[in-house]
């Protein structure tokens, strides 16, 4: 799901009976307490998202040039353990009871609820400060499916989306789980291939995964699935294709595939220049178990695609039927995007669906984009050399 258009900014979502404001936002969407003016008296959110008053200046020990920085009157700033698409990993109910109890004893009349995109783990805080600083009486919610549709409504639509989130908030919340509200992630239907390393591309290497196929038994892709205890890897290992891992967005839901090296990881998004791309999202996305939630309809066909499979609305497959570029021809359909494939006339070799690259000029193979791209790079470096 699209979300280049919803919220920006840190819009107020509610206003308490004993006037606590709360209001929400995105670092990558222009939120964050920093930018509030008047500043919050608390700001809570992820470690490493929110940003803490001493990341503005760093000066060394012994400079007397530190006792002419105009200090910042900071709010109180809570910083959580609390990974992306993901719950709080040692904070229950009593925290969050005892985090209201100090909100009013402290006489705090402002809150800043913060995470990177301002979807996820900022729809989790308003839920429950919601749920527990507004007046039963004024609660239009019975269950956490309800909660989170209110928090919907009164803030963005992407609010909350991971079915462990909805589970956290019932919990801490004492409240039924009721109707799954988790958002179904959907997004753009492209995929640029311009940040990949062409150099140590081998069109020979790639091979796709049969996840739960009888002569390899593959686990899913999901939490802790790229975790290691052989140091830092440089490369992503259990990938679904073979030296390829394909990243999501959380800002505008591009997806894009990459090298399945870590420092690829570090690149920006394609689309909007966000700089935290996930690739456990994004692979989790080419799961089995996973496909209903992520696939797409074809406005042409009504059948269903993976995101990545799809360009503006319509399969890629479609496309190259009605197109009939010459380069390229459909080799085997299916119901899984691994079953379907396309074959490259100029390379001779077959490929996943997938790897069809739809460019201004034409539909091809991503193998005969990266070797144009790489001459083109060639040609630049020649000229700016001259």
């Amino acid at each position: 799901m699209n979300k280049m258009n919803c919220h920006t900014g840190n819009p107020l979502v509610f206003e308490t009976t004993d006037g606590v404001r709360v209001y929400a936002g995105g670092n990558t969407r222009n939120g964050g307490w920093m930018k509030m003016k008047p500043l919050p008296d608390l700001a809570i959110g992820p470690q490493g998202v929110i940003r803490v008053a001493r990341s503005f200046d760093n000066i060394p020990d012994g400079f007397t040039c530190v006792n002419h920085v105009q200090s910042l009157n900071a709010p109180h700033i809570i910083e959580l353990e609390w990974p992306d698409f993901d719950i709080p990993s040692n904070v229950g109910r009593e925290f969050w009871v005892s985090l209201v109890a100090d909100v009013k004893a402290k006489g705090i009349k402002s809150i800043s609820c913060q995470c990177m995109g301002g979807h996820g783990r900022t729809g989790v805080q308003l839920a429950i400060f919601a749920h527990l600083m507004i007046e039963k009486k004024n609660q239009t919610w019975k269950d956490a499916g309800e909660l989170i549709q209110w928090v919907r409504n009164s803030y963005c639509t992407h609010a909350v989306e991971a079915k462990s989130q909805q589970e956290y908030i019932s919990t801490v919340c004492q409240i039924p789980f009721g109707e799954n509200k988790v958002e179904t992630l959907s997004s753009g239907t492209s995929f640029n291939w311009d940040n990949i390393k062409v150099d140590s591309f081998d069109a020979d290497e790639i091979e796709i995964e049969s996840v739960g196929s009888k002569s390899k038994k593959k686990k899913q892709v999901g939490k802790n699935y790229f975790t290691s205890d052989k140091g830092k890897p440089k490369t992503i290992p259990n990938t679904h294709i073979k030296g390829y891992a394909l990243y999501w967005c959380d800002v505008c839901g591009h997806y894009e595939f990459r090298t399945n090296k870590v420092s690829d990881a570090k690149l920006p998004c394609s689309v909007c220049g966000n700089i935290d791309v996930m690739h456990e999202i994004g692979e989790m996305s080419l799961d089995d178990k996973n496909y209903d939630e992520f696939a797409e309809k074809c406005e042409a066909t009504g059948d269903m695609f993976h995101p990545i499979e799809m360009h503006n609305g319509v399969s890629k497959m479609y496309i190259i039927e009605k197109e009939k570029p010459k380069q390229l021809r459909i080799e085997k359909g299916g119901m899984r995007w691994q079953d379907r494939r396309f074959k490259c006339e100029i390379t001779n070799r077959i490929r996943p669906l997938a790897f069809v690259s739809i460019e201004d000029d034409g539909i091809y193979s991503t193998e005969v984009v990266i070797e144009r791209r790489k001459e083109t790079k060639k040609i630049e470096r020649k000229l700016n050399d001259w």
